[in-house]
């Protein structure tokens, strides 16, 4: 709450030790969108959405898509 830069620096070693981890991606763009960071949110959620379709996480994939869209 209220350590957005710190919350992604977290986000970013969480994925760089592991790429395919799903729900950085969406929470990490819920984050950035709710500091109004709106492209980069989109953008972190795009990846998002590659590597779920990617690993067949059809769950997060419909969550990030419909998310996505709000943006």
């Amino acid at each position: 709450e209220g350590e957005l830069e710190s919350a992604l620096v977290q986000f970013g070693r969480v994925l760089d030790q592991n790429a395919d981890y799903v729900p950085a991606y969406f929470q990490m763009g819920q984050a950035l969108a709710e500091g109004g960071r709106t492209e980069e949110a989109r953008g972190i959620v795009e990846r998002g959405i590659e590597v779920a379709r990617r690993v067949g996480d059809t769950h997060a994939l419909s969550e990030m898509t419909g998310f996505l869209e709000l943006l």
